[in-house]
C-alpha cells in the first residue's frame, strides 16, 4: 500500500478565475504549458466567486477587477467594442454603418451575476462613450457566460461587446468582425495573485511566469481590430513580468 501511495503522488498547480476568461482564453493555450510541463496536474476552478486561496489551497488566482485597485500586477486590461459574425454585417436591410444603427439589431449580453454587478458592465461603458446612454435595441439576448454570449454572435444571432484580450483568436480567423472602429477602456482587468503557499510548488511559479509569457506572446500577434475588420496595434500592450509574488 506505501508503494501504490507513492507512485500515485502527483505534482498539481491549483487555479482559479472567471469562467469567462477560462473558456474564452486559458483553455484554449493551456495545452501550451502542459506539454512543457508533463505529469503536473492543473486543475482549474471557473467561478465568479473569490475563493479563499489559503482555505481551499488553491496556488493562482486570476481575478476580474477594477484597474488600479491593488490586488495584484495586472495581467492585461479590458477594451471593449462591438462585435458580430460577418454575415451579420454584410446584411443591407440592417446595415452597422454607425453606433445608432444599433437600435435595429439585437444585443447580445450576460445576466446579472449576483453581488458582481461590475462583471456585467457590458454594453454600458461603451454606449456611453459614444454618446448613446440612453439607446434601446430591437431586441436582447442574455446568457449566464459570457462564451455563451460570444458563440451566439458568432452564430449571427446579434451584436455582442467583445472584451479584448479575450476574444482575439475569433478576431484573428475571421468568425467575428468589428463593424465600428471605436473602442473604449472598461476600466477593469485581469490581476494575478498568487497563494503565500504556492512558493513552495515550483510548478506553480513556472505557470505564473507561463501566463505572463502567454500574454506578452498574445500582445505580439494579435493587432487589434478597427473598423470592419481593418486592424491597428493595441495600445494594451502588458507590461514587463512583475515577480511571482503573493
Amino acid at each position: 500500500t506505501a508503494r501504490v501511495r507513492a507512485d500515485t503522488h502527483t505534482r498539481q498547480v491549483s487555479v482559479t478565475t472567471t469562467a469567462g476568461f477560462a473558456s474564452m482564453w486559458l483553455i484554449p493555450r493551456l495545452d501550451r504549458f502542459t506539454i512543457d510541463h508533463p505529469g503536473v496536474d492543473v486543475r482549474v476552478s471557473a467561478t465568479y466567486e473569490a475563493l479563499d486561496l489559503a482555505r481551499t489551497r488553491i496556488d493562482v488566482a486570476v481575478r476580474f477587477c477594477r484597474v488600479g485597485d491593488g490586488a495584484g500586477p495586472t495581467l492585461f486590461e479590458e477594451t471593449l467594442l462591438p462585435v458580430c459574425a460577418p454575415q451579420l454585417l454584410a446584411d443591407p436591410a440592417r446595415p452597422l454603418r454607425t453606433p445608432a444603427d444599433l437600435a435595429q439589431h439585437t444585443l447580445l449580453a450576460m445576466m446579472e451575476v449576483p453581488e458582481q454587478s461590475a462583471l456585467n458592465a457590458d454594453w454600458a461603458p461603451w454606449l456611453t462613450s459614444m454618446g448613446l446612454p440612453e439607446l434601446r435595441s430591437k431586441s436582447t439576448l442574455r446568457f449566464t457566460s459570457y462564451s455563451d454570449t460570444i458563440a451566439a454572435a458568432i452564430a449571427g444571432q446579434g451584436v455582442a461587446i467583445g472584451r479584448l484580450p479575450l476574444i482575439d483568436d475569433p478576431l484573428r480567423d475571421g468568425r467575428l468582425v468589428a463593424p465600428f472602429g471605436a473602442s473604449t477602456a472598461s476600466q477593469f482587468g485581469y490581476v494575478v495573485i498568487t497563494a503565500p503557499h504556492a512558493a513552495g510548488n515550483p510548478d506553480a511559479q513556472d505557470f505564473v511566469r507561463w501566463l505572463w509569457a502567454q500574454v506578452q506572446a498574445s500582445a505580439a500577434r494579435s493587432p487589434r481590430p478597427t473598423a470592419r475588420g481593418a486592424r491597428v496595434a493595441s495600445k494594451n500592450t502588458p507590461g514587463r513580468p512583475k515577480p511571482v509574488t503573493s
